[in-house]
């Protein structure tokens, strides 16, 4: 085979080219400190980094919510170092104007403005608010969760923050809960998380599931009253007098589960409600 001086020429030409095509890769390593600096260089090697970069990003975005949570979570803390200081005093009261053998009626009565005040402040407590947000509304944080006669206007929401993938902690202590004792033990130890939508997708889809129900419990409980009428109405009218009121109990007692006369005793075992327990302390002070 004949080579000839042109294709000796070519090859230098290429290989020369080659050399200093590698130099540039080497020396802009050097000055950027990175291997890879544009997809072509490493595809495999570049589609690791930008899933890394991704996963860099995540972290960072869960540190600021993390943050975000710690000083809403603090605040609430605060809060709560108040209401329990509210109730100490309370407390305090009770006793003196219980024990105390000089307490007389006109004690009482001075003694019961001083509750009406522990009231309102446990009120301000409860409508307390972190920058725009309230902090023991649940999911209804733009308005003040409780009323001046401590009735709760919140709901049963618990703001849920990512802490990792597919990892969520609630920042947030519902009024209900706190105030009103719903979902506690007496003790005001035990605190049942309910499972809580983690998308706006999951919320809108609870929400209709529960109105669906609603929907559904309400149709059926006028359809087992209806049939308690039809047999009421085969009986003379002193039977419909004896047996209505107890057929109504047992047709609500087989929809809900239970004796209806005891809802309201439950709510009592399940936790206790501040506001109604000082309305009652007042009561009983003005009363003598």
């Amino acid at each position: 085979m004949r080579v000839a001086d042109k294709m000796s020429h070519d090859q230098v030409l290429r290989n020369v080219s080659q050399n200093r095509s590698d130099m540039n890769d080497l020396q802009n390593q050097a000055a950027t400190q990175k291997r890879v600096t544009k997809p072509s260089d490493d595809p495999v090697a570049a589609s690791r980094l930008l899933s890394t970069r991704i996963d860099l990003q995540g972290t960072k975005q869960y540190l600021k919510t993390l943050n975000y949570a710690q000083s809403f979570l603090n605040y609430t803390d605060q809060s709560l170092d108040d209401l329990t200081q509210n109730l100490v005093r309370l407390k305090e009261l009770i006793i003196a104007q219980s024990n105390d053998a000089s307490s007389n009626k006109d004690t009482r009565r001075v003694v019961a403005t001083e509750v009406d005040q522990i009231f309102q402040q446990v009120v301000k407590i409860g409508n307390r608010k972190l920058a725009d947000r309230f902090i023991f509304g649940g999911y209804k944080t733009t308005r003040p969760p409780f009323d001046g006669e401590g009735i709760y206007k919140g709901d049963q929401g618990e703001m849920l923050i990512g802490v990792d993938k597919q990892n969520y902690v609630a920042m947030n202590l519902p009024g209900s809960k706190v105030f009103l004792g719903e979902g506690l033990s007496r003790d005001g130890i035990s605190h049942a998380t309910t499972e809580q939508p983690a998308t706006i997708e999951e919320y809108l889809q609870e929400t209709v599931d529960k109105a669906i129900e609603e929907q559904r419990v309400s149709q059926q409980i006028q359809h087992n009253l209806q049939d308690e009428d039809l047999k009421v109405q085969d009986d003379n009218q002193e039977q419909v007098q004896n047996r209505g009121p107890a057929s109504v109990e047992s047709t609500l007692r087989s929809i809900i589960g239970r004796d209806p006369n005891s809802i309201e005793r439950d709510v009592e075992v399940n936790g206790t409600n501040l506001f109604s327990l000082i309305k009652k302390v007042n009561v009983a002070l003005r009363t003598d």
